[in-house]
């Protein structure tokens, strides 16, 4: 076995959607995690592999595009599959198709980084690199995680600090819960009407229990541009497009 790439089929229950019976977006997000976790269990990279040298996977940064987001009770197909390491990160990416035709309905382009648990620091990961079999002949199905785009309209701000059900067992806000924290901000009333047919995250620094995090929300058009921040410390930055619901 190669390892080369790595495929989940599942089908949408109502606990992954959202109330307009679409796929929510941080759902999409722990698709994501369990299927490259899977990937890498067999290549001796999964969590408790690493957790016995001290580090953890974590995410930097993770965009997505979607041609329509799939509905409760769809059928899909998810595949990964790891790019050389550049810079000390790990390119992964990400196709999700409808299981039965397979039309490929979004992809995701994804960078992260190993983490030292105790310092909270990265680490090179040049051991971790050669046991990641060489994948430099699969083409990319989309570009690397670009920078979020920024928008100069007046914003909504506001406070935040981490609950329970944003926490993960690296003891800090799972990467797939800052969708939840913008899709809350964007609010029942826009997301009646559209849904997040693309978004950008950037993880910049990990929020703790104990962060006091001050979040701040522009709109445009169709777009939108969530931060959040602590102190003069940035945290999150999150870009992505609204899609009319038909």
């Amino acid at each position: 076995m190669d390892h080369k790439r790595h495929i989940d089929t599942f089908t949408l229950t109502t606990a992954e959607t959202d109330f307009m019976n679409t796929w929510r977006p941080s759902s999409i997000l722990e698709h994501c995690q369990e299927c490259a976790s899977s990937h890498c269990e067999p290549m001796g990279l999964g969590r408790n592999a690493l957790l016995s040298k001290g580090m953890v996977w974590v995410a930097t940064a993770i965009e997505a595009r979607f041609t329509r987001l799939p509905h409760l009770a769809e059928s899909i197909s998810l595949e990964t599959f790891l790019r050389p390491m550049r810079h000390g990160l790990f390119p992964r990416f990400f196709v999700v198709r409808e299981n039965t035709s397979g039309e490929t309905l979004g992809t995701l382009s994804s960078l992260w980084a190993l983490m030292d648990l105790d310092t909270r620091k990265m680490l090179p990961g040049t051991e971790e690199a050669r046991l990641m079999p060489d994948n430099s002949d699969i083409p990319a199905p989309a570009a690397l995680p670009s920078l979020p785009r920024r928008l100069s309209v007046s914003a909504q701000r506001s406070s935040y600090q981490a609950v329970y059900t944003d926490l993960d067992n690296n003891h800090h806000v799972n990467n797939a819960r800052y969708l939840d924290l913008c899709c809350n901000a964007l609010g029942i009333a826009c997301l009646r009407t559209s849904y997040v047919d693309s978004f950008l995250v950037r993880y910049l620094h990990e929020i703790r229990p104990d962060d006091q995090i001050e979040t701040c929300l522009q709109t445009e058009n169709n777009t939108f541009f969530y931060t959040g921040k602590k102190e003069d410390i940035p945290c999150f930055e999150i870009s992505g497009t609204l899609c009319p619901r038909d």
